[in-house]
């Protein structure tokens, strides 16, 4: 499964521009031989009709709900903090508002960036000091896993195990959208972490009630890419005994 989902990062995924433009393009390409015409035609149907019901509001909060999806409005925290981690992910304007606003209310000792250099621009974009931001770049010898290179969530929560035992660490929170919490929260455990989960929304919400949640849009069609790849991420962890 580890090839499938580097291929679906690198292509897009299902839900993404990418994966449309790929798809669309065999069935285009079957559709130029006379024998093969047939089943682009169908290709290039079953494509559009399946990215129509992924731009679905409606049918992008019922993925979100089947790959785990955390309850962002009902997620708070008080009480002082020695560590907040921030991981870079595909809301990373979400992820550093609700950042700064934390950090605001716990006054953590510090606050990491993990992941790359999109996520510490955004959180310096809400407000959070660039001062503030400490270096989390590789020591010679480290691997990806270790450093601020890391990508994916395994490796961003190996080096916050790591970070909180180099830090005077008593309480520690991390944030990550809603359709990760769940992943993460099970790293945390398997990994022995004793952190709290922050939650939030992915960066422009699909409206979830009235009229307008049957109505397609491209927020919806993010949101079900999203989602899709979050179930596929979960199964390949718990096949792998990290969750």
């Amino acid at each position: 499964m580890t090839w499938i989902l580097r291929a679906i990062k690198s292509i897009g995924g299902p839900g993404s521009v990418g994966f449309f433009l790929f798809s669309a393009g065999i069935g285009l390409a079957l559709m130029i031989p006379r024998r093969t015409r047939r089943w682009g035609r169908l290709l290039v149907v079953l494509v559009t009709v399946c990215y129509l019901v992924l731009s679905i509001p409606a049918a992008s909060h019922s993925l979100a709900a089947l790959a785990g999806s955390a309850d962002y409005q009902a997620a708070s925290i008080t009480g002082a903090l020695d560590n907040l981690f921030v991981l870079e992910g595909d809301n990373n304007t979400a992820r550093a508002i609700l950042a700064a606003k934390v950090a605001a209310e716990t006054r953590p000792k510090k606050v990491w960036a993990l992941g790359g250099k999109m996520l510490r621009d955004a959180l310096i974009a809400a407000g959070y000091p660039a001062s503030l931001l400490p270096d989390v770049e590789g020591r010679p010898g480290d691997s990806p896993a270790w450093n601020g290179s890391a990508r994916t969530t395994r490796e961003q929560m190996l080096l916050v195990g790591r970070l909180m035992q180099e830090t005077s660490n008593k309480r520690a929170a991390v944030i990550v959208s809603r359709l990760q919490a769940t992943r993460t929260r099970g790293l945390a455990d398997r990994l022995g972490l004793d952190v709290v989960v922050i939650p939030t929304p992915v960066d422009n919400e699909p409206p979830a009630s009235g009229a307008r949640r049957w109505l397609p849009s491209f927020s919806a069609l993010v949101l079900s890419r999203d989602a899709l790849y979050e179930v596929l991420a979960l199964a390949y962890y718990r096949r792998n005994g990290w969750i």
